[in-house]
């Protein structure tokens, strides 16, 4: 009966320690999932940092060019100015009194002065129609810019929405693999303590079979001792029956020739 508790017992470990084993494989395979979502979870921000480093660089971009810009429109401004003040003073010398004329020089008549002011709206003009095409080009380069611009930003609302829905599936992951492992790991310590119980008592039953074996074998070799005492007993007394046999039998031989002392 104590074996059979034995090997019960044994199986009832070999089950134990396969459920062990498949708790372990799962904990693994969780953990597996948990480190991809993590490496998942990096590769995004790591494209994130990248979008936000390109981001930065076209803003940066966009603020020299805004720059650029308002120093052109300095400058034009500046060169309007100066052709203004030229047209001003043209405007001034040809409007010169004919009782004040220059030296050895005949007074401008008006004629010429108009021909000189109409030079002079012509380039002005040409400025202008430049300077246009200048801003216009620039307006356009900004209207690309900005456009790439919003499309990054657009770009990283997306990937940033990504990144939180993996952020949270990861989170939920963690969470729901941190009360797996405390499930786990109090199966675990009842199994353990289980065991440990299981183990006392096999030890228990291993040492009282012990003693049992060393109770059987110590009766064993009593009886055999016994034995030998007994087997040497009977060879005496079987010795002894043998020389009292003699002992008849010559007993007898003596009282058969006194009974017939002719033979």
């Amino acid at each position: 009966g104590t074996r059979e508790s034995l090997s019960a017992q044994q199986l009832d470990l070999d089950r134990m320690r396969q459920s062990s084993d498949h708790d372990k494989a799962i904990l693994e395979d969780q953990l597996c999932e948990v480190r991809e979502l993590l490496s998942e979870s990096e590769n995004h921000l790591t494209a994130q940092h990248q979008i936000e480093k390109h981001l930065r660089v076209i803003i940066a971009e966009l603020r020299r060019s805004q720059h650029q810009t308002g120093s052109h429109r300095n400058n034009t401004s500046s060169e309007e100015e100066n052709t203004s003040a030229r047209v001003s003073q043209t405007s001034k010398k040809s409007g010169t009194p004919r009782s004040r004329p220059s030296a050895g020089l005949p007074p401008l008549s008006p004629v010429h002065g108009d021909a000189i002011h109409g030079d002079v709206m012509i380039d002005e003009e040409e400025d202008e129609d430049e300077n246009g095409l200048r801003r216009s080009t620039v307006h356009e380069e900004l209207k690309e810019k900005e456009d790439a611009l919003k499309y990054v930003e657009e770009e990283l609302l997306d990937m940033r929405k990504i990144f939180l829905a993996k952020e949270e599936a990861f989170e939920n992951a963690r969470e729901e693999w941190a009360v797996r492992c405390d499930v786990m790991r109090s199966d675990a310590s009842s199994e353990a303590a289980k065991l440990s119980s299981d183990l006392t008592r096999l030890r228990s039953d291993v040492t009282l079979l012990r003693e049992e074996n060393l109770i059987a074998k110590r009766d064993a070799e009593q009886a055999k001792s016994e034995t030998e005492v007994q087997s040497a007993e009977v060879r005496e007394a079987q010795l002894e029956v043998r020389r009292l046999k003699t002992a008849l039998d010559s007993v007898n031989l003596a009282l058969h020739t006194a009974a017939h002392p002719s033979l």
